[in-house]
């Protein structure tokens, strides 16, 4: 991984698009410490202390997902939810070359919080019991750790919730500690980045930004040639279709349904306007359609 070898440079006193070039917002850098830090602790190769972390981002994912399901829904609400949750760790584990990207490492950080979430609307909407603060804050953290990583993913996050509001018409669901706690991420990434040397977001700012931006529009691509000859996208894309229509009949059956579907579609459209067919920009996509 080129963020890996970053992260290394990074843990030699090297500085983020100075001594090393990337146009990415620098907290993927800093995450690749983690596995910089196992590799070295247990002395293993780059890739496999890659695998490693990952892994271990998916099985603490599904852990508090199924918590969170176990502890505030009723027997039969967690068995209905049950499939959703298999799917996500079923689709996460099937992924080859897009395991570890941004998107992937999104869906695995916010899959806690949307589960969260979803029972929050619900019992607001309800007056059921309360959720703890300990639970939405860990929650709220490891999902604003996600989000934080692209503007996208904020987006599509704020969609899901606006979906949410539609069908229980509550404000009270926004002020709670998983959101206040969310909202800190984003403030405490913002210091740490202000903490970098000002020369590190001159270069940012005046060199690599201009750089991508011209270089963007030169590899960019219309939609027809991405839907052909993208051969990842074809299966994905049917997947979408069908799903999208079971999910406009049965969408009255589960609140879910409508957010997820939201969810899907929104990053449908991050990878039409890309206009790049790089298969792990349509990941969430495609997780949102297995859940």
């Amino acid at each position: 991984s080129a963020y890996f070898a970053m992260a290394e440079m990074i843990t030699q006193g090297k500085l983020p698009y100075i001594d090393l070039f990337e146009w990415n917002p620098p907290l993927i850098m800093y995450l690749n410490l983690i596995p910089v830090f196992i590799s070295r602790l247990f002395h293993l190769p780059g890739p496999l202390a890659i695998n490693f972390s990952v892994l271990g981002l998916s099985a603490a994912s599904s852990f508090l997902s199924l918590w969170i399901a176990y502890k505030y829904l009723s027997k039969q609400d967690v068995v209905a939810i049950l499939p959703m949750l298999f799917a996500v760790a079923y689709f996460s584990q099937d992924l080859l070359i897009t395991t570890g990207e941004r998107e992937h490492l999104f869906v695995l950080s916010y899959l806690p919080y949307f589960v969260l979430r979803s029972i929050v609307w619900q019992s607001e909407a309800a007056n059921q019991k309360s959720i703890s603060k300990f639970d939405a804050v860990l929650c709220g953290l490891l999902a604003g750790m996600g989000m934080a990583l692209k503007p996208q993913f904020v987006a599509s996050a704020f969609i899901v919730e606006l979906f949410f509001y539609c069908q229980f018409k509550t404000i009270r669901s926004f002020v709670r500690p998983e959101i206040y706690s969310l909202i800190s991420v984003f403030i405490a990434y913002l210091v740490l980045c202000l903490l970098l040397p000002p020369a590190v977001w001159d270069v940012y700012f005046h060199q690599v930004v201009p750089l991508y931006l011209s270089g963007l529009s030169y590899s960019s691509e219309t939609l027809l040639l991405m839907l052909r000859t993208n051969s990842d996208f074809y299966l994905p894309f049917l997947h979408l279709i069908l799903t999208l229509s079971a999910a406009i009949a049965l969408s009255r059956y589960s609140p879910l349904i409508a957010p997820l579907a939201a969810f899907s579609l929104s990053f449908l459209f991050h990878y039409i306007y890309g206009a790049q067919s790089w298969p792990y920009r349509f990941l969430p996509m495609s997780a949102g359609l297995f859940m």
